[in-house]
């Protein structure tokens, strides 16, 4: 039977394992002269298969209202994205690059999208797809645990 002191020292290894994981990308971040989360917007519309509205965004990076229309502000005051009026509502508008955002994502998406790619594909296929599945069953069952914590006032 595992110890309570062996699972402790693996989710803290795991959480450092996370904590790294997010220093590397908030390290590209910064080389673009970007927040974390308008580098995550580029990264999410330079190829995307459908427009991403800002709400879209909110739920498929797992970011706030404020954060996203903050990041998409600077990146429209830097030239980088546009707003489009989405025929399907009348306040969804998609989140589009200007020419000027495709360059900047030639620098600034498209070399981490390669090293993401290239470490990814140093894993067998059978390692990804354990890889995925554990990490995805990990981040349902650490959804489900933080969920009966009750609320708390400070």
């Amino acid at each position: 039977m595992e110890s309570t002191d062996d699972l402790k020292e693996q989710v803290r290894q795991l959480t450092q394992l996370d904590q790294r994981l997010n220093q590397i990308y908030h390290a590209m971040s910064l080389r673009c002269g970007l927040s974390d989360a308008a580098h995550c917007i580029l990264y999410a519309v330079y190829d995307a298969s459908q427009p991403y509205t800002q709400q879209d965004l909110c739920q498929a990076w797992s970011y706030s209202k404020q954060t996203v229309h903050s990041a998409v502000a600077l990146l429209r005051q830097r030239g980088y994205v546009t707003l489009r009026p989405l025929a399907k509502g009348r306040n969804q508008k998609a989140v589009e690059l200007t020419e000027e955002g495709r360059r900047f994502c030639q620098a600034a998406v498209v070399p981490l999208r390669q090293a993401e790619i290239q470490a990814f594909a140093r894993l067998t296929i059978e390692e990804r797809q354990t890889f995925l599945s554990l990490y995805r069953i990990q981040l349902d069952y650490l959804q489900e645990e933080v969920q009966k914590i009750p609320r708390f006032e400070a």
